[in-house]
Formats: C-alpha cells, structure tokens, sequence
C-alpha cells in the first residue's frame, strides 16, 4: 500500500489539513501525518479517526517559541531527528510538505537521505515573511523547490507573487490546487440575487487580528455613512483580546455577534447579509470569501493576495495598501453594481469540495510515485 509521509507543523492550527486527510483516507493511501508543536495543548486537536487502520497523526511538542524561529537550520535538524525516531522514513513512499520553508525543509532533507519523492505547498508565510527576510536562507530555500517534484499554490494570488518574488523557473512543476470547504455550504447553497433597497448589511466573519483591517473596515462604513448610505456592520469571530470591541462597541451601525460554532446559524447569518467583506492582507486564501459565495454575497477582498484570480466577476478587491478610503470605494462600487455580480455555482464546487481536491492529490502522488 502508497504510504504518504504528511510534514504539517500547523496541522493542528487548522481543520484545513483535518479535511483534506479525511479525504485521502477515503480513498485508499496510508497516510502518516507528522506534526511538531511548540505547545502540549495542541496535542490532539484536529485529530480524526482515519479508515485507514496502519494510518497515524504524530504530534510531537518539541519546538521552541522563540529560538526555532530564529535558528531555522538548526530547527529542521531537531525535527528530523524526532521523526526518524517515530517513523520508518524508508517505507515511506512520497513526501507531502505543506508548506516552503517549515516543512519543505525537512522534506528536502529526508529526500536527500532516503531518496524519496516530495511535493511542497506555497502559503503566504512562506512569501511575506521567510523569504522576505530570511535572505540568508534564500538559496536554500530555492534548493527545496528545485528538488520537489510539484510545487502546489493554493491561490492564484500567491503564484503570481511568487512568480514576480523568485527569479527561479520551474515549469510544468507547479500545480494550483485552492483549499475547500464542508459539503454543507454546497448542500444549502444558495442564489446571489437579493433585494439590496433600505439597509445594506455588511458582514466580516474571521479572526480579530490587525492584518483583517477590520479597523478600516469599520472607518469605511462611517465613511459611507456620511454619504448618506444606510449600512449596518456585523462581525462574527472571538473579539476577546481584542481592542475595537472597547472602541467601537457604541456605535449603533456596528453589531459584535461574538464567535459562532453552530455552523447553521453562521449560514443563516450569510444569508440575511447582503455583502460580504474581509479586506487582509497576507492572507493565504480565505475559506470564509467560499463560504459567503456560496450563499449568494458578492465578496469585498484585497487585491493581489488570497481569493484575488479565482473569481473574476465575484467581488471587488481593494488595492493595496489599503485604506478606510479604499474599502469604503469597493464596498460603493458593490452597492451600486450589486445585480451585476454572480458566480459560477458549479465551479465553486469543483474547486473546493474536499473529495475533489482529494483526487488531484491523489493523481499527483501516483503520477510521481
């Protein structure tokens, strides 16, 4: 039996990875999925109960919070010395890492080694953070891609700022394959066209971090309101370290709906709004921009990063970098125009159903092996 070797040192920060080993199970291949953490509370999350019985998910809390992101030579030989001590690398088959420099380093290694085949995902860290500043590393950081046999993207966005970023070629080497979402948004899918006459309620639904630009997004809609546009605000996702709960709480527009894990009521909330809007900026793609399309919002995002390339007449992107002026623009431009966004509900499916993404894998794998 194909046993694939997953290096996911995030496997435990997002169901992303969860969903996408569920379906390789399904179809067929040993997988065993090694993941090193910095903290012993990551132990466990995301874990599921594999088909497969010889499949395993390997959590090991051997990482440093500070020091392995500074020594990043010296991290990947830790880790590689802890998994050759809880796998037989030499009946591994294929070599999946899920990410550049974190993962596709050991990757690289344990392919020089034991000459094994090793594909390599791209994400945005990856581009805005180890190969802008680790300049030192760059070079080794080309010999991982030289050596992969497919060079995944996750986004359109992220291949073509790869493309500008690296002065590498790597043809017929790279494949663009999105992240997905549960079969429940595709079982309640719904149309676009909504009736947008009185108020316009705009949604943000994610994490309350300062790259989202929520500040910006909420100035825009004071913006908008002093054009006399009728707009209320709701953000979904846990505010609770954050700042603008405190800053904005009072303004009558603007609605906190705290975080919502009953994933019925986040559809209905989709489905009551009538624009979506998340305007970040180094984001890798954006499950959530999939979840609104797929009940019916257009999707405000930014230009050149995440969900940019995917769905040309889906949205508005604001250009970098951005401003309450910009969103506040795009989120105009949406208003004015709304009957003239839509998209493709059956290619939305096909790109982020989790069996189908699955199967590309698979085909990679099998092509390689």
């Amino acid at each position: 039996m194909t046993t694939i070797l997953h290096i996911a040192n995030d496997y435990a920060g997002s169901k992303v990875y969860k969903n996408l080993i569920s379906a390789i199970d399904i179809l067929g291949f040993k997988q065993i999925v090694y993941s090193p953490i910095k903290d012993k509370q990551l132990v466990g999350r995301n874990k599921v109960d594999l088909v497969n019985e010889e499949s395993e998910i390997i959590y090991s809390k051997i990482l440093n919070k500070h020091l392995d992101r500074i020594f990043y030579k010296r991290k990947i030989s830790k880790i590689i010395a802890d998994l050759e001590s809880k796998v037989d690398v030499s009946k591994i088959d294929l070599i999946h890492a899920h990410t550049w420099y974190s993962d596709g380093g050991v990757a690289f290694e344990l392919s020089q080694k034991y000459n094994i085949p090793f594909i390599v995902a791209i994400r945005s860290t990856d581009i805005s953070y180890f190969y802008k500043f680790f300049l030192f590393q760059r070079n080794f950081g080309k010999k991982i891609l030289l050596n992969s046999k497919k060079i995944v993207f996750i986004s359109e966005s992220y291949k073509t700022s790869f493309e500008k970023t690296v002065s590498v070629v790597f043809q017929n080497k790279t494949e663009l394959i999105p992240n997905g979402i549960p079969n429940f948004w595709f079982d309640n899918i719904s149309s676009m066209k909504k009736d947008i006459t009185g108020t316009v309620r705009v949604l943000y639904v994610g994490q309350f971090l300062k790259r989202k630009n929520i500040d910006l997004l909420i100035q825009s809609v004071i913006y908008l309101l002093s054009k006399d546009y009728k707009i209320e605000l709701s953000l979904v996702g846990d505010f609770t370290n954050s700042k603008l709960h405190s800053k904005f709480s009072k303004l009558k527009f603007l609605k906190f709906l705290g975080p919502i894990n009953d994933i019925t009521v986040l559809r209905d909330i989709y489905q009551q709004s009538h624009i979506f809007a998340m305007p970040s900026v180094n984001e890798t793609f954006g499950l959530v921009y999939i979840e609104a399309l797929s009940q019916g919002l257009p999707i405000l995002f930014t230009k050149e990063d995440g969900i940019d390339g995917f769905y040309s007449n889906a949205g508005e992107g604001v250009k970098k970098e951005v401003t309450f002026i910009k969103i506040a623009n795009s989120l105009e431009e949406i208003i004015n125009n709304y009957n003239d966004y839509s998209v493709d509900q059956e290619r939305l499916k096909y790109n982020h159903n989790w069996m189908s993404i699955a199967k590309r894998y698979c085909e990679i794998y099998k092509l390689i092996i």
